[in-house]
């Protein structure tokens, strides 16, 4: 894991292999698997499917932290 640089800071498996704990918001801790949603950090309503997405180019944003 540590070797794949691209994975998000708030990536469960990252976090897991530094030894940090999972964010509150993770199903995992949670027990919600809406609390993703409610917490503002997941990709709902901001993708779209690759078949009907075109160009990437058209699509690149920098709204991850």
């Amino acid at each position: 894991m540590r070797r794949l640089s691209w994975l998000p800071a708030t990536c469960a498996y990252r976090l897991v292999a530094e030894g940090r704990d999972l964010y509150w918001w993770h199903p995992l801790v949670s027990g919600d698997p809406e609390s993703v949603h409610e917490a503002g950090i997941s990709v709902r309503g901001r993708v779209v499917s690759e078949d009907e997405a075109g160009e990437p180019e058209n699509h690149i944003v920098h709204w991850v932290a």
